[in-house]
């Protein structure tokens, strides 16, 4: 019964749990007065705490988080031999109602009991020390009175048995001590080798608890995944949602596969989880929206008030499972965005790069190669399941819509106004907010991708490409491919004997752009070439071969990937020419130019003449305008008429 801290009469609550200099965090149960976290933990210290505090509190995504009242147990008493543990709700204070079920238990630690018995032990030594020092006293003292009665014998002769006697008697008393002290120095050097036995033992106790203690971490880790992943999917009543559960256990898998980041892996990335959420998504915001509508029907008729509240909630919690599929691919974003950032740092080390253009171009282009192959799976997904919302919205089907009509109205909003990347303009998002309202990051990085070209062109056919050709590639491992074409694509930038020169930064946006613009193409170059290489180009084995000259003549194994480089640089140098309206002949020249240079560095690498045309005929296509080809009066070494027009009027028609 906790108070209310937000808006909506609910509170999004989790307790901080201190003692002495630890603190644990529970979970946030959201929108809720009467949150079950279930939570668990454990401290040890060296040293007796006095009391665990409570704090409760309310969970706000902006701003400072609201309390929600505390409460404070003394711990006097709790760790003695045979003290009860605590258990039960307590009231929590500084607020007007609220209480909290707790349960605390105590206990001393093995190895400080046995401190205490050596300390006691000390402590005997000690006072059995002292009682020798006082007989030594004792023996002295008669030893002078002895020597006293001796001068006075002939006064004292009568007295002389008396005093030999007591003489003897403390003679005796002195050789019990002796012995006594005999018994206690062997004691001594008996207690000295337990309290090196012992510490010896408290080493080996500490070594042991560490480690116990980080294996508990490690299964608290664990217990705790498997716990907020048990209620993440469980319904009101308690029952697990098996089909959520293996699209978190696939997301797992893969984020560790992405991690590992093993380039000769036999294992497939698994490139069903987009469709499979995003088909989930589908069909709970459909259930959704069915509900909602039935609850606008009962709405109008004030004797379904019951049937209305029930659909409200149907409808709320089929809202909510939907939500969790966005969840679903958020996090899933983020463990790839962490991963990333990792791998990407370990391939620069790995390199050894020093130029700072070389890292720069590296990093970013690795970086968005990766995201764009990761975003195309869920905008391939989201345009198969939500045809019909798309065609329903735009008046177009899904395969003819481009990136403005998906995610913004570019040049064809009423004002003239471009795309906003940032992602501001509500407007903008329309058909994008209409199926997801939490998922911008998609088209947010798509736009700073693509280019303009890029973004007139139907979406569907550059995401099946994608696809399609990855599906293909080394089980789907996408990141072995960014990593490969980002290598050779800086290496080629960056050679000074190379035709192609550009500074780094100022080409990195230009190469993002055409390798993605090569997607875009409808008979899917990259898979052609890949399909055209693997089944004709000779790789080298790696094997030690007797026949050393034909070795030399067999590609390396990255030769695609070089390829690929080569061609994605020597396009950004002449960016400006694809898709022209119309290209002249000095326009041809600069294209044949970058064509040569790309099937020169292909017989280089001892690439097959099949696949080397299918590259010929790529620059024979790629940069015609769509709408009807190259100028015909471009004149050049054709000859005839189009040899005279061209010599006339040169480039004027352009």
């Amino acid at each position: 019964n906790l108070i209310q801290a937000d808006k909506f009469g609910k509170s999004d609550g989790y307790v901080n749990v201190f003692c002495l200099n630890r603190k644990f965090k529970t979970i946030i149960c959201k929108k809720t007065l009467n949150p079950v976290w279930n939570a668990h933990t454990q401290f040890q210290f060296y040293q007796e705490p006095k009391e665990i505090q409570f704090i409760v509190k309310d969970w706000d995504k902006v701003g400072s988080n609201d309390p929600l009242g505390n409460y404070t147990l003394s711990l006097d008493g709790m760790f003695k031999p045979g003290a009860k543990q605590f258990e039960g709700k307590v009231t929590l204070e500084q607020v007007k109602r609220g209480e909290i079920e707790i349960k605390v238990e105590c206990k001393r630690l093995a190895p400080f009991e046995l401190l205490d018995n050596v300390k006691q032990l000390q402590n005997d030594c000690k006072e059995e020390k002292t009682k020798i020092a006082k007989c030594d006293t004792q023996i002295a003292n008669a030893n002078d009175k002895y020597k006293k009665l001796q001068q006075e014998m002939p006064a004292v002769e009568d007295q002389y048995n008396a005093v030999d006697t007591q003489c003897k008697d403390k003679t005796q008393e002195k050789n019990k001590c002796n012995s006594q002290g005999r018994s206690l120095d062997d004691m001594i050097d008996t207690l000295k080798q337990e309290i090196q036995d012992l510490t010896t033992q408290l080493k080996n106790i500490k070594a042991e608890k560490k480690a116990v203690k980080r294996e508990l971490s490690e299964m608290q880790g664990k217990y705790n995944q498997a716990e907020e992943r048990k209620h993440r999917y469980m319904d009101s009543q308690g029952v697990v949602d098996q089909g959520k559960v293996l699209i978190y256990t696939r997301i797992e898998k893969y984020g560790t596969q992405f991690a590992k980041g093993d380039d000769d892996s036999e294992e497939e990335y698994d490139d069903g989880i987009a469709k499979e959420i995003v088909v989930g998504y589908a069909k709970k915001t459909r259930e959704a929206k069915g509900y909602q509508a039935q609850a606008a029907v009962y709405n109008e008729d004030e004797d379904k008030a019951d049937e209305c509240e029930e659909e409200n909630r149907k409808y709320q919690k089929a809202n909510t499972q939907a939500m969790q599929y966005l969840t679903d691919i958020k996090r899933w974003n983020q463990r790839i965005n962490e991963e990333l950032e990792r791998r990407k740092d370990r391939y620069l080390v790995d390199m050894e790069y020093t130029d700072s253009n070389k890292i720069d171009f590296f990093a970013k282009f690795f970086k968005a190669l990766c995201k764009f192959f990761f975003n195309t799976q869920i905008i391939a997904a989201t345009m198969e399941e939500f045809a019909d919302e798309i065609k329903k919205t735009t008046g177009k089907k899904a395969s003819k819509c481009t990136f403005y009509d998906f995610a913004g109205n570019g040049d064809s909003t009423a004002d003239g106004s471009d795309y906003d990347d940032d992602g501001d303009d509500e407007k903008d998002r329309s058909l994008w907010r209409s199926i997801y309202s939490d998922l911008d990051f998609v088209v947010d990085e798509l736009g700073l991708l693509f280019s303009e070209t890029v973004k007139n062109k139907p979406l569907q056919n550059l995401c099946n490409n994608a696809r399609d050709f990855m599906r293909l590639y080394y089980n789907g491992n996408y990141p072995r491919f960014a990593y490969n074409v980002s290598w050779a694509a800086c290496e080629i930038i960056t050679d000074e004997e190379n035709p192609i020169q550009a500074n780094p930064n100022y080409l990195t946006d230009d190469a993002l752009g055409v390798i993605v613009s090569i997607f875009t193409d409808k008979k899917n170059f990259a898979k052609a070439l890949f399909l055209s290489m693997q089944a004709n180009t000779k790789y080298k084995t790696g094997d030690d071969s007797d026949d050393e000259d034909e070795e030399e003549k067999c590609a390396d194994e990255d030769a695609f990937e070089t390829i690929i480089g080569q061609i994605v640089v020597s396009v950004a140098s002449i960016n400006d020419k694809i898709s022209s309206d119309l290209l002249n002949e000095e326009d041809m020249k600069q294209i044949n130019q970058q064509r040569d240079c790309v099937l020169q560095k292909a017989s280089e690498l001892n690439i097959d003449a099949k696949s080397c045309k299918i590259i010929e005929n790529f620059f024979g296509y790629f940069f015609s305008p769509e709408s009807g080809g190259c100028c015909e009066c471009g004149g050049g070494d054709e000859g005839g008429i189009m040899g005279f027009f061209g010599s006339i009027f040169g480039g004027m028609c352009k």
